[in-house]
């Protein structure tokens, strides 16, 4: 076959496009060819990864590996006594991983969670000491006289049972004695004097009725019960009496001071105004009271 033949001005005809054009291209648009657009294939998929870490960029530096100071964080929070070292890695590495980019922000939170507890346990526990501290510690008292036993070594000093048992159930009201002042003047101070005083009595006399007293002591036993009963009832009197507290702490006083009771059983039992055994040499006889001690 031979060439088409060329036009009169003998130039050769354009030759048609051979591909298919598109079949559903709009109404008198030129038909496109079937295929990716031009340029297609030259940029990368919007979600590939490019380089290691696939973070999106904020500028901060990326660093490999897991931070150090979030290890050290963990590993003293899980150690006793060591929570404030804990709380300090702990802080520390979660301000280095706000400014770059690395592994390890659990562990520093574990890290500082830990911390915490251990200081928790910490403050509570010394709480606790503390106050336990104050409620177990002894109070201090004024002290009593030091009464020797009826088994002393050199046998001089000692006591016989019934003038130690006299000493026992006498020596809060003897206490009593000593401490309260027969001079007061404050209010509150000579009312709680009185209550005072009214309790110590009840308390002697349910000692004294409670043992069983030879018989050769029976009578200065009943002696001062009936003397401490008259006491008890007058400074029960004076310790409701709000009125005037004063006036009824000296009035009681005057007429019905326990030491006075007292002093006359210490001497019914051969005892000096020290609980010891008076000298049978001495003419010297027990004071009608104790002196009151300053306190």
């Amino acid at each position: 076959m031979t060439d088409a033949a060329q036009p009169d001005g003998g130039e050769a005809a354009a030759p048609q496009d051979a591909r298919p054009t598109d079949p559903w291209a709009a109404p008198g648009t030129p038909g496109a060819p079937y295929g990716p657009p031009p340029g297609a294939g030259q940029y990368p998929h919007p979600s590939a990864q490019v380089g290691p870490y696939p973070y999106p960029s904020d500028g901060r530096p990326v660093v490999e590996g897991t931070n150090g100071l979030a290890i050290t964080s963990l590993v003293t929070g899980v150690t006793c006594c060591l929570w404030p070292a804990a709380l300090g890695f702990g802080i520390a590495a979660l301000v280095q991983l706000r400014r770059r980019r690395q592994r390890g922000i659990g562990l520093a939170i574990a890290g500082v969670v830990l911390g915490t507890l251990g200081l928790i346990a910490g403050t509570m526990s010394a709480v606790y000491g503390t106050l336990n501290f104050h409620v177990s510690a002894p109070r201090t008292a004024p002290s009593a006289p030091v009464l020797p036993g009826p088994g002393d070594s050199d046998g001089s000093t000692g006591l016989t049972q019934t003038q130690q048992d006299f000493v026992d159930d006498t020596a809060e009201l003897d206490m009593q004695i000593r401490v309260v002042s027969r001079t007061e003047t404050d209010r509150g101070m000579a009312l709680q004097d009185s209550q005072g005083n009214s309790q110590v009595l009840i308390d002697t006399l349910e000692l004294l009725g409670r043992r069983q007293w030879p018989t050769e002591v029976k009578g200065q036993i009943a002696t001062l019960v009936s003397s401490l009963q008259a006491d008890e009832t007058v400074w029960q009197a004076a310790a409701l009496n709000t009125a005037d507290p004063v006036g009824a702490f000296q009035a009681a006083m005057q007429t019905n001071d326990p030491a006075v009771a007292l002093a006359t059983a210490r001497k019914a039992f051969s005892l000096n105004e020290n609980n010891l055994p008076a000298d049978p040499g001495s003419s010297t006889q027990p004071s009608a009271g104790a002196t009151p001690v300053a306190v």
